[in-house]
């Protein structure tokens, strides 16, 4: 936890999950909980009998009586609670806290809500990963997660086929996680380019032209400018109310501010032409991160290279 919030003030000034320094709390169940996620975590929004508001609530073991390796939810009990504090998945729940704290979006299970949650909270795993300053063994910056303790539960960076890639899958596993799997990719592409890795397996497109914009090759920023540019959008513009289309009009305004640009007007519920006029690459990489994963109802917002 600490590392996570060491690496958050120094990239984007962020103090802890408030933004503004209060304590925080990890709690060690004793008991592993088939309510908690497929990594044996979880950041509790509400008070808990035994897990305080604003926590993580991480799950542990008893000797005795032995729990079954057949309950929900826990996988591979001999290295649970390695992994639930493992850095990615400390970091993705703590950046569900962010998002709770920053836009008050509520987690649907079954609703945008619920996939943007986790598409966020997966690039704080990632990010935190990738950008700490002194990784230890086995905690190398990656593009996947949950590998720390040898299982891969999800991954941003090849499309398997195997229900773990959201793109890749005519049916996935309907999850929250799943869903909201495309955030991360578009992260992952623009941290460090390459077009999405869904277009070659030839997953489900969105749009009529699926080679339109899959095979968009986007140019790299590097993680550090790629996670600025991402926290941003959520600190900026994530409201409770967003859907999957505005993350267009979103990410070329945060890469703006990143950037150090003014714009010459709004760029939300309408297209403005000035923003192409003063058009430049980091924008247009910005863009491109989020075009290549083909969002429903995306719009073709600068619909060109700058010179």
């Amino acid at each position: 936890a600490q590392t996570t919030f060491n690496v958050l003030f120094s990239v984007v000034g962020r103090q802890g999950i408030s933004g503004s320094g209060e304590p925080f709390r990890v709690v060690v169940d004793a008991r592993c909980d088939p309510l908690l996620d497929e990594y044996g975590a979880q950041f509790v929004r509400y008070e808990k009998p035994n897990a305080p508001e604003g926590s993580v609530r991480v799950c542990g073991l008893e000797d005795d009586p032995p729990i079954s390796t057949t309950a929900i939810g826990c996988g591979f009990y001999d290295t649970l609670l390695q992994q639930s504090v493992a850095l990615d998945i400390m970091a993705h729940e703590i950046g569900h806290g962010i998002v709770f704290n920053t836009t008050d979006m509520p987690y649907v299970y079954n609703g945008v809500e619920g996939a943007l949650h986790e598409g966020f909270a997966d690039i704080f795993g990632h990010g935190v990963e990738w950008l700490q300053p002194s990784p230890r063994t086995g905690e190398e910056g990656d593009w996947t997660g949950g590998e720390d303790t040898g299982y891969i539960a999800r991954r941003v960076d090849l499309d398997t086929g195997d229900l773990k890639f959201f793109h890749s899958d005519s049916v996935h596993s309907g999850t929250p996680h799943a869903r909201g799997t495309p955030l991360p990719v578009a992260f992952r592409l623009l941290s460090d380019g390459e077009t999405n890795p869904a277009c070659v397996y030839g997953g489900p497109h969105n749009r009529p032209d699926p080679d339109d914009l899959c095979s968009v090759s986007v140019e790299s920023l590097g993680v550090e400018t790629a996670f600025k540019i991402y926290y941003t959008m959520l600190d900026e513009y994530v409201v409770p109310a967003t859907d999957w289309p505005h993350f267009t009009g979103y990410i070329i305004a945060a890469a703006g501010e990143v950037e150090g640009y003014t714009p010459p007007g709004p760029i939300f519920g309408k297209y403005v032409p000035e923003w192409c006029l003063d058009w430049s690459e980091f924008r247009h990489s910005a863009w491109q991160s989020i075009a290549a994963i083909e969002l429903p109802g995306l719009i073709n917002f600068c619909p060109y290279s700058p010179e």
